[in-house]
């Protein structure tokens, strides 16, 4: 994500941003997400078919492994097991004055 520009700890850097003149911030808080197997599988799927042979990843999948795990997370999707995955993000409320 970094070679592209992105960051994912953004919610961290978007927290020390002071709000606009007249802004509030009722929420800010640091909240825990379980995700299923399979909603994680949904989600990182298309991303690997997009960045399976993506030069910044720097060779770290050999031939054939990209497709191979792609096949794999699509396999996953209808996966409801939970427990296994737990998010841990940001959420920031910023509401405008008026």
């Amino acid at each position: 994500m970094a070679a592209r520009g992105a960051d994912l700890f953004v919610g961290a850097r978007l927290a020390r941003v002071a709000p606009g003149r007249g802004w509030t911030v009722p929420v800010d808080r640091p909240a825990e997400l379980d995700v299923t197997a399979g909603a994680a599988a949904a989600m990182f799927a298309p991303n690997l078919a997009t960045w399976g042979n993506d030069p910044a990843l720097g060779g770290l999948l050999g031939p054939g492994e990209g497709a191979a795990l792609e096949q794999r997370l699509r396999a996953r999707t209808a996966d409801d097991a939970t427990g296994v995955i737990r998010w841990h993000l940001r959420q920031i409320v910023r509401e405008a004055p008026g």
